[in-house]
């Protein structure tokens, strides 16, 4: 009896001891857990604040870089300045001399000539000794000639003026200066023309303008005429008119004198359209359509 109660103690201590082991060992599985669940956060941690620093440093290193690339575009744009200003100061510069020169050299002599010319038409008024029907024709011939010098220099200032002050003032000033005259009245309307088109272009267009209301003062003989400019929708618009005698234009040769053909080749090249309205006796309009990139 006394041996079974010894076993049975036995037993129980030993079962108490497993009992004991297995809770150690579970306990050693927890707190392995959880040290590996520390050292993971840990290790994210450590991670997590490596790529920060390292986003921020990237970071900052960008804003340098954009501060660097916004200072070097600010140096630019002022050599850049300084560049265009040294440009137009002596572009105006080449420009006076240019003039000068053409006033000197070509319309001088033409004018020396001219008043030549006009003393012997005074010596000879009474006298007689010279064809006076051939020294009025010299002399008409030499003021035509002073003319077109006149005006290729006008034209080459007109470039100049496009290019300070643009299109739609260089129309206007033109259209003052013949108006002046008294000979015929040339209004302008705009419309649109807000901003400066491109130097080129405007120059072109100036030009073609300028042919067009040169032909209304040589062959219409017309009281008023209206130069339209407009800007719309990336289409500049330009409409001439006048009240002169109009034509036929099957039956006009536009080669002869008026300079159609090289118009439509400017416009043709500035990829433009370019229609002509004439009635005779009801006057002329030139729809001149052109693009704007």
């Amino acid at each position: 009896m006394k041996l079974n109660i010894k076993q049975k103690k036995e037993k129980e201590n030993l079962q108490l001891k497993q009992d004991n082991l297995e809770f150690e060992a579970k306990n050693k599985q927890k707190l392995n857990l959880l040290i590996a669940a520390i050292l993971t956060i840990i290790a994210g941690s450590t991670i997590y604040l490596l790529s920060y620093k390292n986003s921020q440093r990237k970071r900052k290193l960008a804003e340098q870089q954009k501060e660097l690339e916004k200072q070097k575009n600010i140096t630019f744009l002022k050599e850049q300045e300084i560049t265009n200003i040294n440009a137009m100061v002596n572009g105006q510069e080449k420009e006076r001399k240019q003039i000068a020169e053409d006033l000197h050299d070509n319309l001088g002599s033409v004018l020396a000539t001219l008043k030549l010319h006009f003393e012997n038409l005074k010596f000879n008024r009474e006298k007689k000794k010279i064809n006076q029907e051939e020294l009025f024709n010299k002399t008409e011939e030499l003021i035509d000639e002073a003319y077109l010098k006149v005006r290729s220099i006008a034209h080459a200032k007109n470039a100049g003026v496009i290019a300070n002050q643009g299109l739609l003032v260089a129309v206007q000033m033109m259209a003052e200066k013949i108006s002046s005259a008294d000979k015929i009245n040339i209004d302008v309307l705009d419309f649109g023309l807000d901003k400066r088109l491109e130097n080129s272009l405007e120059i072109s267009v100036f030009r073609i303008v300028q042919e067009l209301t040169t032909n209304i003062i040589k062959h219409s003989e017309a009281n008023n005429a209206t130069i339209n400019i407009s800007l719309f929708d990336k289409n500049l618009n330009i409409i001439i008119e006048d009240d002169g005698i109009g034509f036929d234009i099957d039956k006009v040769n536009l080669n002869n004198g008026m300079g159609i053909n090289s118009i439509k080749t400017r416009i043709k090249h500035l990829k433009g359209d370019f229609k002509i309205d004439s009635t005779i006796g009801k006057g002329s309009s030139i729809i001149l359509d052109i693009p704007i990139n």
